[in-house]
């Protein structure tokens, strides 16, 4: 299994940061890995979508879990394996919250897509990170 994992705290209030994150069409705004993301229903377990990412084709993906306002998991399933992000967001008190993007990447052909676009997502999810957690504290 291939897994990269980036977290910041903020002051931003966690429902800000959830709309943020369940703004699909506005993931390019804040993600440098995105082109282009879109939902083909309501944020919801179950509900797919496709995303174009800044350095590969177009794909598809679907919610597999959502924990209302405070995380939820999206996959797309590749030949091989499965591609799997997380979005989460604790809140730690004194009006601070860690937000925490992962990805993961499972299957028989995992360390293939490891080396093929793992270490792309891995050099992103840092700036992806601060770009969000930097909107929802200004108030986006």
């Amino acid at each position: 299994m291939w897994k990269t994992e980036h977290s910041e705290e903020t002051t931003a209030p966690p429902a800000a940061i959830w709309r943020l994150l369940t703004n699909v069409e506005g993931w390019s705004s804040w993600n440098p890995g995105l082109s282009w993301a879109r939902l083909e229903g309501p944020f919801a377990t179950g509900t797919t979508g496709r995303t174009k990412p800044a350095k590969g084709p177009e794909g598809a993906f679907t919610i597999v879990e959502v924990r209302e306002e405070n995380s939820f998991v999206n996959e797309a399933k590749l030949p091989g394996g499965r591609l799997r992000f997380l979005h989460r967001i604790e809140p730690l008190g004194d009006g601070r919250a860690r937000v925490t993007l992962g990805a993961t990447i499972d299957g028989t052909l995992s360390g293939l897509y490891g080396l093929m676009f793992g270490r792309n997502i891995a050099g992103y999810m840092p700036t992806a990170v601060k770009q969000l957690v930097g909107r929802a504290e200004a108030g986006s």
